[in-house]
């Protein structure tokens, strides 16, 4: 993959979903050698059912960096479930004053995180290895100004996992998809027993390439696909009860 195949894509796909403001010379050059660092392991480890450079672009990238100003100035972040390093590699990249914990129970993803954090010199992410709900990681609790997570539970799940870490004035941040409207509705119950409040559900287009994956890099996107988001958006007004979260046997057994 060449870099100048690499910008063009990056640049069309960016600005087709409003982004085009990370479109700078370094931040374009840092997403193509995470690129290239992903798709290596991805061959190896299977991080991600993602294997082309333009999905990522555009189903990895972008979907995230939709997220983006939610983030405030400065703050202190969680990503939970970050599995390959999403989305808290993209918000590393674009946002250096942010300060990312990143935590999955996987062992070999949090180990392509801290390499992708050393290779491209990422000193405002922190990868962890370890499950949210464990004692583990008590310390954590009431920590973050934003919890963020991607594709890791429906949110009457994601929010008991979260929303104990967030501090009291912070959110949750959650990217869903498709059907985030119905999560957030089936949510209710659990987000306030946690001390939370849906505060905001955006719903976002995420603008994809409809080419065929043979079409050469770098060649003109002419045809598109649309792709339904949604950024929910948990305030979280008071301390969580101490019991929560539980096990992840017992949240998946009796969800709030």
């Amino acid at each position: 993959m060449e870099y100048s195949a690499f910008e063009a894509d990056f640049a069309a796909i960016f600005q087709k979903n409003g982004l085009e403001r990370f479109c700078t010379p370094q931040i374009t050059q840092t997403f193509y050698q995470f690129t290239v660092l992903f798709l290596a392991e991805n061959a190896k480890t299977n991080l991600s059912a993602i294997r082309s450079p333009r999905d990522m672009i555009a189903k990895h990238y972008a979907d995230c960096l939709l997220a983006e100003p939610y983030l405030p100035v400065g703050a202190s972040v969680l990503d939970v479930g970050c599995g390959g390093g999403f989305p808290c590699i993209p918000f590393a990249i674009v946002r250096p004053d942010l300060q990312i914990t990143a935590i999955d129970s996987t062992q070999k993803k949090i180990d392509f995180v801290k390499k992708v954090t050393e290779t491209l010199h990422l000193s405002n992410l922190q990868p962890v290895c370890g499950r949210i709900e464990e004692k583990a990681q008590a310390n954590l609790r009431n920590s973050f100004d934003v919890v963020t997570s991607r594709a890791v539970a429906a949110l009457p799940v994601l929010a008991e996992l979260t929303l104990p870490f967030a501090k009291v004035g912070g959110a949750l941040l959650a990217l869903k998809g498709a059907k985030g409207r119905e999560e957030a509705a089936a949510a209710q119950s659990a987000i306030a027993k946690l001390g939370g409040k849906l505060t905001a559900d955006d719903e976002k287009t995420l603008v994809c390439p409809a080419e065929p994956q043979e079409t050469a890099p770098g060649t003109e996107l002419s045809a598109w696909n649309a792709e339904l988001r949604h950024l929910l958006l948990v305030a979280k007004e008071k301390s969580t009860p101490p019991e929560y979260p539980r096990a992840y046997a017992a949240i998946l057994k009796r969800p709030l």
